[in-house]
């Protein structure tokens, strides 16, 4: 079931009927999906966010290329509202996993 509060939906694990849990707690779903770096060993609250500027220069691009690539799906960005944030090692990692070096 969502909710409203204060102006922005949340959802409720199990509460299906909408009446909550037996004991009054609330329980939360787990959010493994949500954060798949976590699952690989990476300590997430040491790591700190970069924006779009900083994406751009640590990869030789403009703010407009990153966008480009956010479109496309070529890396990985987490979405605040209307704010943008990235984590640079998931984006090296992406990178590894989907991209190949060409030799010409």
């Amino acid at each position: 079931m969502s909710t409203k509060i204060n102006g922005h939906f949340t959802h409720r694990a199990g509460t299906q009927s909408g009446r909550g849990t037996a004991s009054g707690a609330e329980s939360l779903p787990a959010c493994g999906h949500l954060f798949p770096s976590a699952e690989k060993g990476i300590d997430l609250a040491v790591e700190p966010y970069i924006n779009k500027k900083e994406v751009a220069r640590r990869m030789g691009r403009t703010t407009r290329g990153v966008d480009k690539m956010m479109r496309r799906g070529l890396i990985p960005y987490y979405k605040f509202g209307y704010r943008v944030a990235y984590r640079w090692s998931e984006i090296q990692n992406h990178l590894a996993q989907t991209c190949r070096v060409c030799r010409s």
